[in-house]
């Protein structure tokens, strides 16, 4: 019998960021997903939108301060044809946030159904 294993894994992040108001104040906003092929590309992608500020794609904010990330990775293996599919979630923080900030950030994205 030959045996037929193919295995791919695919990395989606959703989350929320924390900035600062061009008027002042701090808000929230959601981030558009980040789509990869490994966790540490996420993470770069994640980095970089998070220094040029373009994490949400909306140009709200004067400046962003930190971002939580729900990281889901998906692996497919295909066993002999029949397809099994595992999915993990990571819960990341990036960015300088202060303990409450990160606090504050954890607990709006449950509330918003991100985690």
């Amino acid at each position: 019998m030959d045996i037929q294993l193919k295995e791919t894994k695919q990395f989606k992040a959703t989350g929320i960021v924390l900035g600062n108001l061009w008027m002042g104040g701090t808000a929230t906003l959601p981030i558009k997903p980040l789509e990869a092929y490994s966790r540490e590309e996420i993470v770069n992608e994640a980095k970089a939108k998070l220094a040029d500020g373009t994490l949400t794609g909306t140009g709200d904010f004067d400046g962003l301060i930190g971002v939580i990330l729900n990281i889901e990775t998906t692996t497919l293996i295909i066993y002999n044809g029949k397809k099994f599919t595992n999915v993990e979630s990571e819960i990341l923080t990036i960015g300088d946030l202060t303990d409450k900030q990160d606090e504050f950030l954890l607990d709006r994205a449950y509330y918003m159904g991100l985690l």
